[in-house]
């Protein structure tokens, strides 16, 4: 789905105003551009002050669907999105302040088919976010409150030929969420206390209206999530540290249906999974535990053992549609996932090097994954898939990262992960069983370079990505694949510079999913101020 973007990252502390800027073409006729601009009205310590920012872009985009498998109606993935974000604030003093965020985010995104409508399948999403926030500390007490409110519209066309039979289907959702957070943290001899708690709230209601027959699909549901957790770091000897932590979660679907109108053979076969969908509760603890040793001020060791609890979002017991890899059913039946996971890890900082390291074991129960149902969208070549709960699923893996400067100019870094999965057991799906998991590279490496100067910053970064699967029973492999990145930016005047950035410069293209393929070589020049 679409989102709010958020383009405004800092808060300003001068009263001269503040600007960047960007614009940007780069391959498949891609033009992009943004700014922010930020000021404080004062120099006193309390005073108002606002931050804006804009983006913009549009892209001709490539078509995804590799030539061995490509028809007369698959096109280019085309783009146009642009967005907004405004903040202002009022600070009090140096601990007070309130902050109001408004966010706006357009999207118009072309979906690889074209048939009779002019620009063929198109996505459309229009999203409105707003936030209130207010920050105080008050001696050893500091307390954070916000409230949001969100409006999104998510819209879609689809058209398919099949037997020489058109079908068009006009999508439209319209999602709200709202919610509120409150967050206090203490500060006692040996202590850091943290207690807090947050509601959400999110409701749709979508309709798939067919415009080549009578049929409208229509789901919807409300869901409704509330937090609360607590949280005592503390330093119980002068060398070792332990963090207890506790969350509880509450969830609550209510007002669902999955239902059908007017149907005809077009949807003759949702009609066994249509109707009112009972309400669900869900509940569960999140508890944690973290030892930390700290042999000095550069160089420490941990150990974390903790329980996730997570409940189905909305969008996966409601919402049937277009995702990434595919099209996605929704599940009304899914139910919540732990994940108990064991953490151990190192860290050494020396003058010109640093060395972090961790290992992590994990085992998933009832975990929420995607799986293929064996069906295709109207027979075609996009999978249609479902979130199941797995029974158990094992996760377990090591990453080693690295940073050495050798000068105040040259500087180095690379990082190495190895991730393990495999299903230990899968009731619904005995065949699964013993399987890796899908879209996980097993192994992820980078190695980079960089050279800063006072005027001149370049960098060349070696991607290497291990072995993934992109089907459940394992056949579908991408092999490992090297990639190479490098960019050099030159400020030639007072802020202003010029960027050239080059990604996959190897143009090395794999499957990302069964029936799309990877961007190739992107080359970019952009003149930019300010950055």
């Amino acid at each position: 789905m679409g989102g709010a973007i958020n383009l405004v990252q800092k808060r300003p502390t001068s009263s001269k105003p503040i600007l960047t800027a960007r614009t940007s073409y780069s391959t498949y006729n891609t033009l992009n551009a943004d700014f922010s601009l930020m000021q404080k009205l004062s120099n006193k310590e309390n005073a108002f002050y606002y931050a804006l920012a804009g983006k913009g872009l549009k892209s001709d985009g490539y078509v995804t669907v590799p030539d061995s498998i490509r028809n007369a109606s698959d096109t280019a993935v085309f783009l146009k999105e642009y967005g907004g974000n405004a903040r202002f604030g009022y600070q009090f003093n140096a601990n007070k302040r309130i902050e109001l965020d408004y966010n706006y985010y357009n999207e118009y995104r072309g979906q690889g088919t074209k048939i009779k409508l002019e620009d063929g399948a198109v996505a459309t999403y229009k999203t409105h976010f707003t936030k209130l926030k207010f920050h105080n500390n008050q001696g050893k007490l500091k307390m954070d409150f916000n409230v949001f409110y969100q409006l999104e519209h998510y819209g879609r066309d689809i058209e398919k030929m099949k037997k020489g039979n058109y079908t068009h289907i006009k999508v439209n959702s319209d999602r709200t969420d709202y919610g509120a957070l409150a967050l206090f943290h203490y500060k006692m001899a040996n202590h850091s206390l943290s207690f807090g708690s947050d509601f959400r709230s999110g409701e749709v209601y979508g309709v798939d209206d067919y415009q080549t027959s009578t049929d409208k699909v229509i789901n919807k549901g409300k869901l409704d999530i509330l937090n609360i957790s607590f949280s005592d770091e503390w330093q119980f000897l002068p060398k070792f540290k332990a963090i207890i932590g506790l969350n509880y979660a509450l969830g609550n679907f209510h007002n669902g249906a999955f239902l059908l109108e007017e149907p005809t053979k077009a949807t003759s076969f949702m009609q066994a999974n249509s109707g009112y969908l009972d309400n669900k509760t869900w509940s569960g603890f999140s508890p944690r535990l973290a030892l930390q040793f700290d042999f000095n001020k550069n160089m420490n060791m941990y150990s974390v053992l903790s329980r996730g609890f997570r409940a189905p979002s909305l969008d996966d017991v409601t919402r049937f549609g277009f995702m990434n890899i595919g099209y996605k059913e929704a599940n009304p039946n899914l139910k919540p996932e732990t994940l108990d996971n064991l953490e151990v890890g190192f860290r050494i900082q020396r003058k010109k090097w640093a060395l972090q390291t961790n290992a992590y074991f994990s085992q998933g129960n009832d975990f929420m994954n995607y799986v293929a149902t064996g069906d295709s969208l109207f027979g075609g070549r996009k999978l249609v898939y479902r979130k199941e709960n797995v029974t158990t699923v094992y996760l377990y893996g090591v990453e080693l990262n690295i940073d050495y400067a050798y000068s105040k100019h040259w500087h180095f870094n690379t990082n190495y992960s190895y991730n393990g999965s495999e299903i230990g057991k899968f009731d619904a799906r005995k065949d699964l069983e013993g399987k890796t998991l899908t879209y996980v590279p097993q192994e992820l490496s980078n190695f980079s370079i960089s050279y800063i100067s006072n005027k001149l910053t370049s960098s060349i970064n070696i991607h290497y990505q291990g072995q993934m699967y992109l089907n459940e029973i394992n056949t579908f492999i991408v092999e490992p694949l090297l990639s190479l990145d490098a960019s050099i930016t030159y400020e030639f005047y007072k802020k202003l510079s010029m960027r050239l950035s080059g990604q996959n410069l190897l143009d090395e293209q794999h499957m990302v999913s069964t029936d799309q393929v990877s961007l190739g070589r992107y080359l970019s020049v952009s003149l930019q101020y300010g950055l």
